[in-house]
């Protein structure tokens, strides 16, 4: 009976270990998915800023362009 407490302690300490090791694992990897996501965000901000220059430069010529047209 002692031998089976002893065995079932030691067995609850390592699941609490892995836990632990677990635990700083997931820790990490939510911090690097973090940080993907926002370079990911600042990437597509970046591709926003871009097509909106280009469309808005693009609206400007056909502006000038109808006004030359007879």
């Amino acid at each position: 009976m002692e031998v089976t407490v002893v065995i079932v302690m030691a067995q609850e300490t390592q699941l609490r270990a892995d836990f632990i090791h677990f635990e700083a694992k997931i820790d990490r990897v939510a911090a690097e998915l973090r940080q993907q996501i926002s370079e990911v965000k600042q990437e597509i901000m970046r591709w926003v800023l871009i097509v909106g220059t280009a469309l808005g430069l693009f609206q400007a010529g056909l502006t000038v362009l109808l006004k030359l047209l007879p």
